[in-house]
């Protein structure tokens, strides 16, 4: 397009006579024409390319510029330029054009993320300015009522903030600012800058922060802001001045700097857990107040930023940023030198940093909890207090292990009167219930829970110590004991004695994930291990564990522990236990999902390695006769210390897989030895099962029925039973009883079905222990439908 002339920009009239207003386009155009040959003084100027091409007596290289060429591409800023060696004007590479549409394409992209509610800035936590110059992001704002504005301040956004000139008509101190379409978000923090640059007294002009229920227009009488005026932080009225004696500062001001011409003020301000805002106040960067709150907390709308302007002032939101806190999705990664703000770009530290995020944030509907590091060290209450759905991620494409732990150096003081035996140290994590016990893995140290497996670990028994710890000098073996705030711990003879000469990991909590209540809780990729007590515990919850671990429970205590709650496992690994690998042992301490059967599936489990348990354990709840269900699919049990799966279940049902090298029974139906048992039925239904006990364990499939109970029936189809180990009692099937008293046996209610099943052993060898009168062996031909 050819360069305006000055008389075509600025004529008064069109060709078809109407008034002609200034275009703003042409005036660019002929500006930057004139800049360009400013800035590049000697070029030659031509009005098109005939007039240049007939010029051949410039020096080799002289560039020049077109104004007026009928071909538009010829025009500015195209650069010509004078070639000896053709003897012609050839085009120049245009270098500055490119770059400033670069430029522009960045500005553009900056303030769409800016505007947009997610983007960048939430993906990353990075703040996310306020572009002044888009107006579309904001609203200039005033207080209203007010006639003729523009007789009394100008507004204007510039890519170095918003500024307002006191013009003459304004004669008292008046707001005007920015009303942004964001409230005020627990855990969001913002950052404003702000400054004067004309005006002589400044004892009501200042910078304020707030909010509007108005969520649109201008600020309204309901508008509640904190100012910073004069030499004071103070809650104010709509109008910016005006004290607000409904709300006050903690702890309260005291005099600090004042606002005057050219002082730069910063303001940081956290939005609290009830909304209420801490403020941190700059002035020149120096800090001027740390850390007072502002409470109680203003009304719900839209936020509101500006200063106070007056005729012969003049005042600049230099800037604003809004820092939002990922809120429901916390982020967390050990490899950090500090704990950042939850976000992807300044994740946790560590998982401890977590309840201090979650007071800040207040109760949510979900929580989510994303782990970027391998390992982190600490545990976590998923209480439903807090949220109603919990989901926690272990590190993409790996795990992450969740360590009840932590790398440190331990004290140990020896114990008076044990001959240097027994030692002792504080508890770790302080005095509350969960971390009274401390229990201590040997690390390197081998042990053998059955001839035929072996713990790398050694697994420290538990004891009860009754004068401080000296009556354990004598256990050869190794123990702890924890009371009066004191851990005690005697090595095994031949190590130590102190511990702080063995590789030792002393756990400091009970429990690595506990859910506390009944929220929802899924976990994914997580590997738990290093607890007191139970690795896990499902309270009165319900969710889904996808490829998770538990491994290093303490002494006689489990892995995955469901208690009250509902879980489906899927692709579990369950080893190196103190007691059982899942199980549900019921509490008549926490509530129960009421109305509805406590259901735990169990979908390709690999668990072995048990101290002292089984590999899945589920126990009847007898104050709750809600049914109580488990599903295995699958499933690899090896090399436990008693049982494979042992189930008093309503219904039990396992879907192929192995069972196999246990020490008591592969698999054990049993009735609850009280009088809860009466009139109860219970059924297991397994299908296409390997149970093998490898000439180690003692049996392979037993019912334990209780006197009284309706039916215990346990239906076999499809299974494969291996040989049990030699000796009295071992069996590859056993039927047996339990006397409650008043009630009468009945063999006809413990039932062993069995159907298209095939023993190791030949049928002459294989030992059906039991029946009679204790209960009976069903085998079952095959029938055919007509």
């Amino acid at each position: 397009m050819a360069i305006p002339t000055i008389e075509e920009v600025w004529a008064d009239f069109n060709a078809d006579g109407s008034v002609k207003e200034p275009s703003k386009e042409e005036i660019r155009r002929l500006l930057r024409y004139i800049q360009g040959l400013a800035l590049t003084s000697g070029m030659k100027a031509y009005p098109n390319k005939t007039v240049m091409d007939a010029d051949t007596t410039q020096e080799n290289g002289t560039p020049a510029l077109l104004w007026a060429d009928p071909v538009d591409a010829n025009n500015y800023p195209t650069v010509w330029v004078w070639n000896d060696g053709p003897n012609q004007w050839v085009e120049g590479v245009d270098r500055i054009e490119p770059l400033r549409d670069n430029i522009d394409l960045h500005g553009q992209q900056i303030k769409g993320v800016a505007g947009s509610t997610d983007g960048l800035y939430a993906a990353t936590g990075a703040p996310r300015p306020v572009v002044f110059t888009d107006t579309s992001s904001y609203e200039q704002i005033w207080k209203v009522p007010l006639s003729n504005p523009q007789t009394r301040f100008t507004v204007q956004p510039t890519d170095t903030g918003l500024e307002v000139v006191g013009l003459p008509g304004l004669s008292a101190p008046w707001p005007v600012g920015i009303k942004a379409p964001w409230d005020l978000v627990p855990g969001d923090s913002y950052y404003f800058e702000g400054v004067y640059t004309a005006g002589s007294s400044f004892a009501q002009l200042g910078f304020w922060f707030g909010t509007d229920p108005a969520t649109t227009s201008h600020l309204s009488d309901q508008a509640r802001m904190t100012v910073y005026r004069d030499r004071a932080l103070i809650p104010c009225l709509a109008n910016g001045i005006s004290g607000d004696g409904d709300r006050s500062i903690t702890p309260n001001w005291i005099a600090t700097g004042p606002v005057a011409t050219g002082v730069v003020f910063g303001f940081a301000i956290d939005v609290l857990g009830d909304r209420s805002l801490r403020y941190r106040v700059y002035r020149d960067g120096f800090q001027q107040l740390v850390d007072v709150v502002v409470t109680p907390p203003g009304p719900v709308g839209s936020l509101v930023v500006g200063l106070n302007i007056i005729n012969g002032a003049t005042g600049r939101i230099t800037k604003l940023l809004r820092k939002t806190n990922p809120g429901k999705t916390i982020w967390i990664d050990s490899r950090m030198t500090e704990s950042g703000d939850g976000s992807r770009g300044s994740p946790l530290k560590t998982v401890l940093d977590v309840p201090a995020y979650l007071a800040k944030i207040g109760y949510q509907d979900e929580i989510t909890i994303n782990w970027l590091s391998d390992d982190d060290y600490g545990y976590l209450q998923c209480k439903d207090s807090l949220a109603g759905k919990w989901n926690l991620n272990g590190r993409p494409g790996g795990k992450t292990r969740l360590n009840g732990y932590l790398e440190e150096t331990i004290v140990w003081s020896p114990v008076t009167g044990t001959g240097g035996k027994v030692f002792s140290t504080d508890y770790k994590w302080g005095n509350e219930v969960r971390s009274q016990v401390n229990q201590p893995f040997l690390m390197d140290v081998s042990e053998n829970p059955r001839p035929w497996y072996t713990f790398p670990n050694l697994i420290l028994e538990f004891v009860l110590t009754a004068n401080g710890g000296v009556d354990m000098a004598g256990l050869v073996r190794g123990a702890y004991a924890a009371t009066n705030g004191k851990v005690y711990i005697r090595l095994p003879d031949g190590l130590g004695p102190d511990p702080a000469t063995v590789n030792l990991r002393l756990s400091r909590t009970h429990t690595i994930v506990e859910v506390v209540g009944g929220p929802e809780v899924n976990i994914t990729n997580m590997c738990l291990r290093y607890s007191s007590v139970h690795v896990f515990v499902g309270g009165s919850g319900r969710g889904v564990i996808r490829n998770c671990e538990a491994e290093w429970s303490g002494w006689n205590a489990n892995g995955f522990e469901c208690h009250n709650g509902s879980y489906r496992f899927e692709n579990p690994q369950v080893r190196y236990v103190g007691n059982d690998g899942i199980a549900r042992s019921t509490r008549t301490d926490i509530p129960f999902q009421d109305g509805a059967a406590q259901v735990i599936e169990i979908i390709n489990p690999v668990i072995s390695h048990t101290k002292a348990g089984d590999a899945i354990s589920q126990h009847f709840n007898e104050n709750n006769h809600n049914a109580c269900i488990t599903k295995v699919i699958n499933p690899w049990i090896h090399d436990c210390w008693k049982c494979g799966i042992v189930s008093s279940d309503d219904l039990l049902m396992v879907e192929g897989g192995v069972i196999e090298r246990c020490g008591a029974a592969q698999l054990s139906l049993f009735g609850i030895p009280t009088t809860s048992s009466i009139g109860r039925t219970q059924r297991a239904f397994v299908n296409g099962t390997v149970i093998d006990p490898q000439g180690v364990g003692t049996t392979g499939v037993q019912n334990l029925c209780t006197d009284g109970m309706a039916l215990l029936r346990c239906d076999l189809n499809g299974v494969w039973i291996g040989t049990p180990v030699t000796g009295s009692g071992s069996a590859e099937l056993v039927v047996s009883a339990i006397a409650l008293a008043g009630q009468t046996r009945d063999p006809t209610k413990n039932i062993l079905a069995y159907r298209d099943c095939t023993t190791e052993r030949a049928s002459a060898s294989v030992v059906k222990l039991g029946g009679g009168t204790a209960g009976t062996f069903l085998p079952i031909a095959a029938n055919a439908l007509t």
